[in-house]
């Protein structure tokens, strides 16, 4: 309690120097992955990936005891051999743990997965069918991927466990947005209760923007969002598209092309209750950064203390240039930070857990 408290003393005052530690932190327990999504250029940031060892992550843990962490970053957690000691270390000091995972490598780790303890895993899916998934994703693996819910499911069921909570994540974009309804149903046939909708980052990639989203028009995105939300309900799946609906001309805007884009007044908060570790334990102001690989460097967590680097020069200097109403790096300069309401629903709606 101690902590949230003093964490909403700090985004409320949003002063450059600040008390106590990050409630939230996010881990990059590797950057490796198995997939070669077209919507993703982790291969050409991270062309050698890292895979983060437990003593690693033990040592950034132990120095933040965040009330929430996320174990995953831009690459496949499953890929680390050590992630489950790391879930089960943080869950066994009363954190709530979460991760991304494209889920396709969980099919031999069932039990190990439900054994860890872990709250909440965010199934990137982005598909209702074979072959959307495989042009998005460029491997076929859908049915591995629909096969390892379902044994995940089952084994839950037979274990008498509630957790992990399944979530799926969805990369909205021109190739599958006429798939979000029946991904919707999806979700539901496979008891998944929460669907998050993503926009897409072209972070150093604006080449991309006109093939991934350039055909979406406003009216088209709109109106199945609406249909999206109304059959959600129907469903009693949890979906973000309320938020989407509230700021639809600011997410929108982001699909534009680079010279039409304009700018957004949103406050961010970030950088006052949560940080980005990257794999070899460079400590980023929030997961949008990392997209651009030389940006906000603020400290490395496995060569300082992290309370050292949380109020260092860089950290304190970013903090008052947002606080002034600056985008003081490059990806804040297109970002869409979320409002504080926003948090708090994406929080308490679509990230269940603890303890």
């Amino acid at each position: 309690m101690k902590q949230k408290i003093t964490a909403l003393y700090n985004i409320f005052r949003r002063q450059k120097k600040i008390a106590g530690l990050p409630i939230h932190i996010q881990v990059e327990t590797t950057n490796a992955c198995n997939l070669r999504c077209a919507t993703c250029h982790r291969d050409l940031l991270y062309p050698q990936p890292t895979i983060m060892k437990f003593v690693d992550f033990k040592k950034i843990y132990d120095n933040v005891l965040p009330e929430n962490i996320n174990v995953s970053g831009l690459g496949e957690p499953l890929l680390n051999p050590d992630i489950f000691e790391m879930i089960k270390y943080a869950k066994n000091r009363g954190t709530a743990v979460n991760c991304a995972s494209n889920f396709t490598l969980a099919g031999d780790k069932i039990e190990k997965i439900i054994d860890s303890g872990i709250d909440q895993i965010k199934i990137s899916v982005d598909a209702a069918d074979a072959e959307t998934y495989l042009k998005i994703r460029k491997k076929n693996f859908y049915d591995i991927l629909i096969d390892n819910i379902k044994e995940l499911n089952k084994v839950k069921k037979l274990k008498k466990s509630s957790k992990p909570v399944l979530r799926f994540n969805y990369a909205l974009q021109q190739d599958n947005i006429d798939q979000l309804i029946d991904t919707i149903k999806l979700a539901a046939k496979l008891k998944i209760p929460g669907i998050y909708i993503q926009y897409l980052e072209y972070i150093n990639r604006e080449d991309r923007k006109e093939r991934l989203v350039g055909k979406i028009s406003a009216d088209k995105l709109k109106n199945i969002l609406i249909e999206a939300e109304n059959l959600a309900k129907k469903l009693k799946i949890t979906t973000n598209t309320n938020i989407w609906m509230r700021d639809f001309d600011t997410f929108y805007n982001k699909m534009r092309p680079e010279g039409e884009f304009i700018p957004n007044n949103n406050k961010c908060y970030f950088p006052w209750f949560s940080s980005w570790i990257d794999a070899d334990g460079t400590v980023r102001p929030c997961p949008i950064i990392p997209w651009q690989i030389e940006e906000a460097h603020m400290g490395n967590a496995l060569k300082e203390n992290f309370s050292d680097i949380w109020n260092n020069d860089k950290y304190q200097s970013l903090r008052a240039a947002l606080a002034h109403g600056e985008r003081p790096t490059g990806p804040c300069k297109t970002c869409i930070p979320q409002s504080l309401f926003n948090i708090f629903q994406i929080r308490t709606k679509l990230l269940p857990g603890r303890n």
